[in-house]
């Protein structure tokens, strides 16, 4: 005898009734599951500052208390993720993402917060040996959570994929208790679900997309607080010595600049040496930087910076003698030199102020101005003496 298709129904349907409005609250319960571990991390950081010498102890504090959250924010998802598929047979991956992706929006600003009191920090040029290990360990958590966010974005949404793939098979289906579909989700439920199928989004794709973001903060961030000390020393000790010499002495302000330049490398190697380093997802966020070392993206942009506020700041003068000329052109070739062994080149505007300052008493033949921006020309033209 078969069994009364519509009675079946009808009492699937009452058998599951309960479980229905338990969908919104589903969402909250893992919002607040790793939320309230976030707000925990936070309280117990705030509880072990002390009140010593300023902000430096509490950023290192909270950047490393975030960077251990990570693994238990982590773990908490895949075996949440294992009781979403033993609950309701992973129907409550939609609500689910959408609990992981508010929690982690809070997980994304506890760390822009960080990113502002480390903005804060660059002003104070005492501290710039702890704003550059705080700054690099910051943007290496940074791309550790973005690592680890898209693998994991990976895995839940190939496993929920899975799930709603049999969606579309199972509507048409004629046998009404096989239609689990119909049993766990409402009318509405399941067309959040279809649209979410159709938009071929991510699971986390929306936690992902704010993590891109700060990563690219904390990359700008890195190439400000390394290019700071630099441009205050040309702005601050910047000099003209009016050398009589032949061959010039390069003057105290520029090779101070090279000595920071030189070791730079060196303070930065601790944090991105190894090619396994977190910190190159931060650097690597466009096709224009893939491939290239963090190294090399921190030193490229710090070499065309400098290049720019040396070549602003010598236009700034208002006249020159022979002797300094001469002088600036020997500041301007140790600075090239020292690019070279960084395997660096200084831009072409600071190649021609080499050329002019070394001719400078040439300025209007023809083979001393070649190839030079007419705008340095004319520029360094009316820094000479009037005769």
């Amino acid at each position: 005898m078969e069994p009364d298709a519509a009675k079946v129904n009808a009492f699937m349907k009452a058998l599951f009734e309960p479980f229905l409005p338990q969908y919104s609250k589903y969402s909250k319960f893992h919002e607040n599951s790793i939320t309230s571990k976030i707000q925990a991390a936070k309280a117990a950081v705030i509880a072990a500052v002390t009140t010593g010498d300023g902000a430096a102890p509490g950023l290192q504090d909270k950047i490393e208390t975030s960077k251990q959250l990570l693994p238990e924010i982590i773990l908490h998802i895949k075996e949440s993720e294992e009781r979403v598929i033993l609950f309701n047979h992973g129907f409550g991956y939609l609500h689910f993402g959408q609990g992981l992706n508010t929690s982690l929006e809070v997980y994304v600003l506890w760390n822009q917060e960080i990113f502002r009191q480390l903005e804060k920090s660059i002003s104070n040029p005492e501290s710039h040996r702890n704003l550059i290990e705080n700054t690099l360990a910051f943007a290496e958590t940074c791309g550790e959570i973005l690592f680890q966010l898209i693998k994991l974005d990976q895995l839940l949404s190939t496993n929920c994929g899975k799930v709603f793939g049999k969606m579309t098979s199972s509507l048409d289906n004629t046998i009404p208790w096989n239609d689990l579909w119909g049993f766990y989700l409402n009318p509405i439920i399941r067309s959040q679900i279809l649209q979410f199928v159709q938009k071929k989004e991510t699971l986390l794709g929306k936690a992902v997309n704010h993590v891109k973001k700060i990563c690219c903060d904390a990359k700008q961030l890195v190439s400000r607080v390394t290019v700071e000390p630099v441009e205050n020393q040309l702005m601050k000790n910047f000099s003209l010595q009016d050398s009589s010499l032949k061959d010039a002495i390069p003057s105290e302000y520029i090779t101070q600049i090279g000595e920071y330049l030189v070791l730079l490398p060196q303070n930065l190697e601790p944090f991105i040496a190894s090619e396994n380093s977190s910190i190159a997802y931060v650097f690597d966020q466009s096709t224009e930087d893939s491939g290239r070392s963090p190294v090399d993206l921190i030193l490229s942009n710090l070499s065309t910076s400098i290049s720019d506020t040396y070549t602003q700041r010598i236009l700034k003068c208002t006249h020159l003698t022979k002797g300094q000329a001469r002088q600036l052109a020997q500041d301007i070739d140790y600075l090239a030199s020292v690019y070279e062994d960084l395997g660096l080149r200084i831009t072409n505007d600071l190649v021609g102020l080499a050329k002019l300052m070394k001719n400078f008493e040439n300025l209007n033949d023809p083979a001393v101005i070649e190839r030079i921006p007419q705008r340095l020309v004319l520029a360094v033209k009316k820094m000479k003496p009037v005769v």
